[in-house]
Protein backbone atom coordinates (compact mmCIF):
# COMPACT_ATOMS: atom_id res chain seq x y z
CA UNK A 1 0.00 0.00 0.00
CA UNK A 2 1.05 3.13 -0.98
CA UNK A 3 2.57 5.53 2.28
CA UNK A 4 0.11 8.38 1.45
CA UNK A 5 -3.05 5.65 1.43
CA UNK A 6 -1.45 4.37 4.22
CA UNK A 7 -1.75 7.35 6.48
CA UNK A 8 -5.46 8.28 5.26
CA UNK A 9 -6.09 4.90 6.49
CA UNK A 10 -4.62 5.35 9.52
CA UNK A 11 -5.67 8.33 10.09
CA UNK A 12 -9.51 7.23 9.26
CA UNK A 13 -9.13 4.45 11.98
CA UNK A 14 -8.00 6.78 14.41
CA UNK A 15 -10.70 9.35 13.80
CA UNK A 16 -13.26 6.75 14.09
CA UNK A 17 -12.03 5.83 17.85
CA UNK A 18 -11.70 9.53 18.61
CA UNK A 19 -15.30 9.85 17.50
CA UNK A 20 -16.05 7.22 19.88
CA UNK A 21 -13.95 9.05 22.77
CA UNK A 22 -15.98 12.07 22.51
CA UNK A 23 -19.28 10.15 22.79
CA UNK A 24 -18.14 8.89 25.59
CA UNK A 25 -17.01 12.23 27.26
CA UNK A 26 -21.02 13.17 26.11
CA UNK A 27 -22.46 10.35 27.51
CA UNK A 28 -20.03 10.54 31.12
CA UNK A 29 -21.27 14.50 31.39
CA UNK A 30 -24.86 12.75 31.48
CA UNK A 31 -24.28 11.20 34.49
CA UNK A 32 -24.94 13.33 37.10
CA UNK A 33 -26.17 11.74 40.22
CA UNK A 34 -23.99 9.59 42.48
CA UNK A 35 -26.49 6.80 42.57
CA UNK A 36 -25.49 2.62 42.34
CA UNK A 37 -27.14 2.87 38.86
CA UNK A 38 -24.86 6.02 37.62
CA UNK A 39 -21.56 4.36 39.24
CA UNK A 40 -22.25 1.13 37.53
CA UNK A 41 -22.99 3.39 34.22
CA UNK A 42 -20.05 5.66 35.01
CA UNK A 43 -17.77 2.61 34.99
CA UNK A 44 -19.11 1.03 32.19
CA UNK A 45 -18.39 4.30 30.10
CA UNK A 46 -15.10 4.45 31.69
CA UNK A 47 -14.42 0.82 30.37
CA UNK A 48 -15.61 1.76 26.86
CA UNK A 49 -13.19 4.52 26.86
CA UNK A 50 -10.17 2.48 27.94
CA UNK A 51 -11.33 0.16 25.26
CA UNK A 52 -11.17 2.94 22.80
CA UNK A 53 -7.93 4.13 23.81
CA UNK A 54 -6.33 0.30 23.61
CA UNK A 55 -8.02 -0.06 19.90
CA UNK A 56 -6.05 3.37 19.43
CA UNK A 57 -2.64 1.78 20.30
CA UNK A 58 -3.77 -1.57 18.41
CA UNK A 59 -4.27 0.39 15.03
CA UNK A 60 -1.24 2.17 15.80
CA UNK A 61 0.99 -1.37 16.67
CA UNK A 62 -0.60 -3.12 13.43
CA UNK A 63 -0.27 0.01 10.84
CA UNK A 64 3.36 0.86 11.99
CA UNK A 65 4.97 -2.47 13.27
CA UNK A 66 3.08 -4.51 11.42
CA UNK A 67 1.80 -6.72 14.33
CA UNK A 68 0.25 -6.57 17.97
CA UNK A 69 2.86 -7.88 20.67
CA UNK A 70 2.09 -11.64 21.83
CA UNK A 71 2.59 -11.37 25.77
CA UNK A 72 1.06 -10.99 29.40
CA UNK A 73 3.34 -8.01 29.18
CA UNK A 74 1.68 -6.51 25.38
CA UNK A 75 -0.53 -3.44 27.24
CA UNK A 76 3.19 -1.74 28.07
CA UNK A 77 4.95 -2.35 25.26
CA UNK A 78 2.32 -1.24 23.12
CA UNK A 79 2.19 2.10 25.41
CA UNK A 80 6.34 2.03 24.55
CA UNK A 81 6.80 0.17 20.91
CA UNK A 82 4.29 2.40 18.86
CA UNK A 83 5.21 6.29 19.28
CA UNK A 84 8.75 5.63 19.03
CA UNK A 85 8.18 4.36 15.31
CA UNK A 86 5.26 6.85 14.45
CA UNK A 87 8.51 9.64 15.40
CA UNK A 88 10.44 7.83 12.80
CA UNK A 89 8.65 6.73 10.02
CA UNK A 90 5.84 8.76 10.02
CA UNK A 91 5.29 12.50 10.92
CA UNK A 92 1.60 13.63 11.79
CA UNK A 93 1.27 17.39 12.79
CA UNK A 94 -1.38 17.34 15.61
CA UNK A 95 -4.00 19.23 13.07
CA UNK A 96 -3.62 15.80 10.60
CA UNK A 97 -4.66 13.67 13.58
Amino acid sequence: MPKDEMKREFKGLIEEELKNINQLVREISDCQSNTRAVKRAKGSIMHDFYNACERIFQIMAREINGLIPESERWHKKLRKRPFRQVSREISFSSKEV
